[in-house]
């Protein structure tokens, strides 16, 4: 019996160490981040990372291939087994954009797609096909097992359940590659692999990134670090906390940053140094009609945007669940497309003062031209609502998706 004892009494001494040591090691990975800009989330801010990776992500295929739904942690897991498996080993894996601001705010906070960046040395040339090919393999292994797995192709995945596919890998610096999935209500899960990026934000209330690997780790930790591309995390959470508008550099963001600016702006954000704005927008409005120089792809453009940040997944609960009157599921539909259609007008009558008044790199009968699209754009979404029909999925199989600007099947897209 003493024997016993002492056997127990020496393994609670050994379990009270390896604990101990445990704390040891993770509260100097955490001092070592905070030197490098990283934070612990603290309680609320972990409640809300728990419940995002416990949310099913929905991919949705194309004509009869079934909806892939799991948990966002299974996924994460499972792709940093199978890159891990491909020799690619993830240096770190981060919530990123719109979904990591959320986890940090102190207040709600919208956003539209859930965004991962993987990190990892994809220097080999075909670095970045055998991340493709590990990312459909977590796709094809969460395919019903009734499914005849070996006749379906990377290629045939591609075409069924990716929205959006680009490659990056230019003499910027830049060396990357982007992959977003079909989600019908909008909520489109995009994972970017990369190697390497000079500017991973616009503003620096979008600039936040959530470290997921000490839970990946150890899903037991308590914690996960939160960091900002901006120049300081504590300043980016500052002007998230006072709706502040505020970057470095704004002659540097890609056109899509005048867009999101606009987005702010209707949100209730402001600019942190009223000076400063007027020259932000400039150099904004300019970079816009570098990247998008003709009416073509100024509207592609702006609808696309509008497509992917003015979705109805935020109000996708009213058309869910046992409604038995139609009439009520009729106006629930309504209102939530008249809500839409508002925030979209909002979004265009902003983008119309802005470029109106901080363009300076057209003549003026571009800019008339430019400002003449966005109006009538505009009057669309004031006309009457379609049908309810046209409103909802068919029964037949999901929703048309909307072709981007960078929409491709099979192959990579060479940004510029």
């Amino acid at each position: 019996m003493e024997s016993l004892r002492q056997r127990k009494q020496g393994k609670t001494r050994r379990d009270r160490r390896t604990i101990a040591k445990q704390m040891t090691a993770d509260a100097r990975y955490i001092g070592e981040n905070a030197a490098a800009g990283f934070k612990r989330l603290d309680e609320h801010q972990m409640e809300r990372l728990h419940q995002l990776l416990n949310e099913n992500i929905e991919i949705d295929g194309a004509g009869n291939f079934p909806e892939i739904i799991l948990p966002l942690r299974h996924f994460v897991v499972a792709l940093k087994r199978q890159l891990e498996s491909a020799g690619l080993s993830p240096l770190s894996i981060k919530i990123n954009g719109g979904a990591a601001t959320s986890i940090a705010a102190s207040r709600e906070f919208s956003y539209s797609d859930i965004d991962l960046i993987i990190s990892a040395d994809f220097g080999e040339d075909d670095s970045f096909n055998k991340a493709r090919e590990a990312l459909l393999a977590v796709v094809l292994d969460q395919m019903p097992s009734s499914t005849i797995k070996s006749r379906i192709s990377s290629e045939t995945l591609t075409d069924v359940y990716v929205k959006k596919m680009i490659k990056v890998a230019g003499h910027s610096g830049d060396k990357w590659s982007l992959f977003s999935f079909n989600n019908n209500l909008g909520r489109c899960l995009e994972i970017k692999f990369v190697d390497s990026m000079q500017r991973q934000y616009e503003f620096s209330v979008d600039s936040f990134q959530v470290l997921l690997d000490p839970l990946l780790e150890d899903p037991e930790k308590p914690y996960a670090l939160l960091t900002s591309a901006f120049r300081n995390v504590d300043e980016a959470l500052k002007h998230l906390d006072e709706r502040l508008i505020k970057t470095v550099d704004p002659e540097k963001i890609r056109g899509g940053g005048l867009l999101k600016y606009c987005q702010l702006l209707i949100k209730g954000f402001k600019a942190a140094d009223p000076e400063e704005c007027g020259l932000m927008e400039k150099y904004m409005c300019s970079r816009f009609f570098i990247d998008f120089p003709d009416l073509p792809s100024q509207e592609t453009k702006l609808r696309s945007y509008m497509d992917s940040h003015f979705a109805n997944h935020e109000s996708a609960s009213s058309l869910c669940g046992d409604e038995t009157d139609s009439e009520a599921s009729s106006n629930q539909t309504t209102q939530s497309y008249l809500a839409v259609s508002q925030a979209k007008y909002d979004f265009l009558m902003m983008l119309y003062r802005v470029i109106s008044s901080s363009t300076v790199c057209l003549m003026s009968h571009d800019r008339q031209q430019t400002l003449q699209l966005i109006d009538e754009m505009a009057y669309r979404l004031t006309l009457s609502p379609p049908s309810l029909s046209s409103l909802s999925p068919s029964q037949g199989g999901p929703s048309p998706r909307v072709s981007l600007l960078y929409f491709t099947s099979n192959q990579w897209i060479q940004v510029v």
